[in-house]
């Protein structure tokens, strides 16, 4: 869930990053819940492990994310120089707002959608906050295959805890940044996602990339 480009003041409840202890438990936790999850080192390294996950010629697709914009994925996909389709290039080129809705549609069944959640527990639940809920058609079924990347400090011991970092400290944040770039109806909360688990009979694949510092909302 995020808008623009502007800068927010973070408290400190939500900064710290996760320990060892809980990265690990965390690992553990998804994987029993069908989603593959690993530690990259560097923005750079995500982004490299980003193109060897996906083949080329495949159809990809971002969900809006500060933490893509932070690391530069954002501007390594827009810049066109890769090995795949990227589909939201051919959305901000159409400017019929009814043929740039049906291409908005159409990329939720992207091969590959790349993004970023909203927190994720010590047991395995994922939490993803929308406003449109335009990436959650595609987290939750439509694309074949996911990559989240997530900073360490989205941790959270528990659901409730989960819950409350999503309104007592994204939706805020969200909401300062679009009243600052006048438009205030894009920071609304509209649907959460809880991401339980991904059924093997599915035959998708769920990644989390974590990095081990603050970075997005």
């Amino acid at each position: 869930m995020s808008v623009g480009t502007a800068t927010i003041d973070k408290p400190t409840r939500y900064m710290e990053r996760a320990n060892g202890d809980s990265i690990a438990q965390t690992i553990q936790a998804l994987a029993e819940r069908g989603i593959h999850a690993e530690v990259v080192a560097s923005h750079e390294d995500a982004i490299e492990r980003v193109k060897a996950i996906i083949p080329a010629g495949s159809t990809v697709m971002t969900s809006s994310s500060v933490t893509l914009r932070e690391i530069g994925l954002e501007a390594y996909l827009a810049q066109g120089d890769h090995r795949w389709n990227y589909l939201r290039s051919a959305i901000h080129a159409e400017k019929d707002e009814v043929a740039q809705s049906r291409l908005r549609r159409q990329a939720a069944v992207a091969d590959y959608t790349i993004g970023s959640v909203q927190a994720i527990t010590e047991a395995g639940e994922v939490v993803v906050a929308s406003g449109t809920g335009s990436q959650i058609s595609p987290y939750a079924y439509a694309s074949a295959n996911i990559v989240w990347i997530v900073g360490t400090h989205k941790i959270v011991p528990n659901l409730d805890e989960a819950l409350h970092r999503v309104k007592e400290y994204c939706v805020p944040r969200v909401s300062a940044m679009a009243a600052r770039l006048g438009r205030p109806d894009a920071g609304v909360l509209g649907k959460t996602l809880i991401f339980e688990r991904e059924l093997a009979y599915t035959n998708r694949q769920i990644r989390v990339l974590f990095l081990d510092e603050v970075i997005g909302i």
